[in-house]
């Protein structure tokens, strides 16, 4: 009766309703090469690399969460996608500091693995590869998960993380401020207090066009960040780089699978959406703040070069387990 029920299930995936949105991966891929080969080429450098993420952060990021949330009424219809963004953090955070203290690792190594075992690429890699395996209508639940989930740990905890075990401290203020001033953080809360009104069609066209512009432009981003170092340098972190990804792209997206699936009996694409944000590759981001505070960016930057390719992989075989077993 299992393998039936199982076979039903698998049957189900092969329809329309669950078919892989494969122009969405095309582009993904295409992206990412297209970033990779441009700065092998020395087309575009490390400023270069640098620029198109801040374009992205600052101008068409923004605008996404400006235009999706504005369109869900301004409310938060579920806590579940940055509940899982937090529960990864502190359970990286948990792990490896038991972890390196057993294994003496240096107080900087381990605030570098957790900072990117413990906080994913939840828009610039998590909105692309959720478009090709969700459709577009799981962007305004990844929003959650990329602000709440990601974004709001790697300001407060990921930077006292990094203050703590790097060379640097953070002053209270300063955390603050970084939260406060993150432009899509600005455009969540104009998004909610702005929900009972309608938007102008020509602002809504101007979102529309920066909202198309993003996935594009942040898949190439990345792709340009990809640096694959010696092997020498991956002699040197081999330990933490394979403990660190094995929680990020498989243990911590299993447990919480088993724990909001089989011990809650949780359901339906909020759950879903934010295990699989969950399970995305590093966030550059915590590279970095850990570059910022000297908490071993050598390491960050391998996790998200090896992470990379390694969670096209990984996240939709997750995603495959969720349908089986919803």
């Amino acid at each position: 009766m299992e393998h039936l029920l199982v076979k039903s299930r698998l049957e189900e995936i092969r329809c329309p309703r669950y078919a892989f949105h494969m122009t969405a991966f095309i582009l993904l891929f295409l992206c990412l090469v297209a970033g990779f080969a441009l700065r092998q080429t020395g087309r575009l450098g490390d400023q270069g690399a640098r620029a198109l993420g801040t374009t992205v952060t600052y101008v068409f990021l923004p605008a996404v969460v400006l235009s999706q949330v504005h369109q869900m009424g301004g409310t938060i219809p579920s806590w579940i996608p940055a509940l899982a963004g937090w529960a990864l953090f502190l359970g990286s955070a948990a792990a490896f500091l038991w972890i390196g203290r057993r294994l003496k690792w240096s107080a900087a190594l381990q605030g570098a693995v957790i900072l990117s075992a413990g906080l994913g690429n939840t828009s610039f890699i998590g909105f692309p590869i959720l478009t090709w395996l969700r459709g577009e209508e799981s962007i305004p639940v990844a929003i959650l998960a990329d602000q709440f989930g990601a974004f709001l740990p790697l300001s407060t905890g990921g930077v006292i993380i990094a203050a703590v075990m790097g060379s640097k401290r953070a002053r209270f203020k300063e955390t603050v401020f970084r939260v406060t001033t993150f432009p899509p953080f600005i455009a969540l809360v104009v998004a909610l207090f702005t929900a009972g009104w309608n938007f102008p069609a020509a602002l809504q066209q101007i979102l529309d066009a920066l909202s198309a512009a993003m996935i594009p432009t942040a898949l190439v981003s990345v792709g340009a960040y990809l640096k694959f170092s010696g092997a020498a340098v991956f002699r040197k972190y081999r330990g933490p780089l394979i403990a660190g990804l094995s929680y990020k792209l498989v243990l911590a997206p299993l447990v919480l699978v088993l724990v909001l699936k089989g011990a809650f009996g949780l359901r339906g694409p909020f759950v879903d959406i934010g295990v699989l944000e969950a399970g995305m590759a590093p966030m550059i981001s915590a590279a970095l703040v850990a570059a910022e505070y000297d908490c071993e960016p050598e390491l960050c930057n391998l996790m998200i070069a090896v992470g990379t390719p390694i969670s096209l992989l990984t996240v939709p075989l997750l995603s495959l387990l969720l349908d089986v077993f919803a």
